[in-house]
């Protein structure tokens, strides 16, 4: 029924945890999502902009002004158009172009003449190099050709002698306002860029940390707590000699055949049902469960950490868990402990498993294999650990496949009446 040799190579084989378990969450669907939110919110708010402007050259007679911040309304509505159709890539592009040309055409077209430092439009270089990062994360090549635009044209402008033409210069109280409003206009938009850049950063990082604690709660969960941290410590499979321990094997009398009679969901839910209350009395005695096989549940005491009562605490476990499974609907357990010396690690590539080897172990599977319904049968290694605190019946030798001819009592009751009992924590 239990297999308690490792596979071939796994012995010797070492499990990567960090590949195997730790896996960044996956942030592509987050980051799309805010992308895509960003660009139309940008885009609706330049169509907005540029059509105010519009008409504000359009009112004045300034047909250049108009002519050129209509193209850029057509940009901005298209850079909406393209994102809605899911081309949220085309739509970053779109964008960026759209800033580096209004940058641009303000700097060359409404500046008056040798006043470039003065008026501060190349700011506007400042704010839209942030957000080429922001809006090309996952492009890194991109990334690096559209910043190096922005250094350059920023460069340029400020660091340049200041001998620019313009064209179309405007009034003095034009130039008087435009200079507070970029500045401040590119100050806001540069701190709400980088307001994104940390929620982007907060939330990468609460992600991961919800991801690393589900992984914490389910090596804890699959492993005892001490091999947990030891395998996060470590990041590989170990293994580990012990003297004396105890093993116990139960197996739920005639549940093969009753699993042919009934439906599949009704067997996985009568087997959680019974082994949910195991598990708490199992946490409460302070013991490690192995693993379950089919209708099969195997645990253990004195490992991982050593326990001298480890013997007295599993045959007080066997006892409970006799009582839990009259008292769940009438099922009888065949239940078989054995102490002794075992191996103790953790084996697999991907998939860890906490598991036990030795004779000891391979002599309590025999216990339950040859044991008797309804009842514990030790060994008498476990009976010698148990003598004065248990009562036996002398059952003689048994011959168990794979050994000689194996001495074996069945365990009665505590001789203490007033045993500590873990059934009245578990849930009927």
């Amino acid at each position: 029924m239990f297999s308690n040799r490792p596979q071939q190579g796994d012995a010797a084989a070492t499990g990567s945890f960090d590949s195997a378990v730790l896996r960044e969450p996956d942030l592509g669907p987050t980051r799309r999502g805010r992308l895509i939110r960003f660009l139309n919110i940008v885009g609706a708010a330049l169509a907005v902009i540029e059509a105010g402007w519009t008409f504000v050259f359009l009112l004045t007679g300034r047909w250049l002004g108009a002519l050129v911040c209509a193209s850029f309304l057509v940009l901005a509505v298209g850079i909406v158009v393209v994102v809605r159709r899911g081309r949220e890539r085309l739509g970053a592009h779109l964008l960026l172009w759209l800033c580096l040309g209004a940058g641009w055409a303000v700097i060359l077209l409404f500046e008056p003449p040798h006043a470039i430092l003065g008026r501060s439009v190349h700011l506007w270089f400042v704010p839209l190099l942030v957000g080429v990062h922001f809006v090309l994360l996952d492009a890194p090549a991109s990334r690096a050709f559209y910043a190096a635009l922005c250094i350059a044209s920023f460069a340029l402008v400020a660091l340049a002698s200041p001998a620019i033409p313009a064209v179309d210069p405007g009034s003095e109280a034009f130039r008087r306002w435009a200079f507070p409003i970029t500045i401040i206009a590119a100050l806001l938009t540069t701190v709400v860029l980088l307001q994104l850049f940390v929620a982007d950063i907060v939330e990468a990082e609460a992600r991961l940390d919800r991801a690393n604690a589900r992984i914490e709660d389910l090596l804890e969960n699959m492993l005892p707590r001490s091999v947990a941290q030891r395998l996060r410590l470590e990041g590989r499979t170990f293994a580990d000699g012990y003297e004396q321990c105890s093993i116990l094997f139960a197996d739920i009398v005639g549940f093969t055949a009753l699993s042919e009679k009934i439906p599949p969901e009704a067997v996985v839910a009568k087997l959680n049902a019974l082994f949910s209350r195991f598990d708490e009395i199992a946490e409460a005695r302070g013991l490690e469960k192995i693993k379950t096989i089919g209708d099969a549940y195997m645990i253990a005491c004195g490992i991982p950490e050593p326990r001298p009562d480890h013997a007295i605490a599993l045959a007080e476990f066997a006892l409970d868990a006799i009582t839990v499974a009259r008292q769940f609907d009438g099922s009888q357990l065949r239940i078989g402990i054995n102490s002794g010396a075992v191996v103790a690690g953790v084996i697999g590539r991907k998939r860890f498993l906490y598991d036990l080897w030795g004779d000891a172990v391979n002599v309590a599977q025999r216990m339950e294999e040859y044991g008797v319904p309804d009842r514990i049968q030790v060994t008498r290694a476990t009976r010698d650990l148990l003598l004065g605190e248990f009562d036996f019946e002398a059952r003689g030798k048994v011959a168990v496949r794979g050994h000689h001819d194996v001495e074996a009592y069945l365990l009665i009751d505590q001789k203490s009446s007033g045993r500590r009992s873990s059934v009245q924590m578990v849930p009927r």
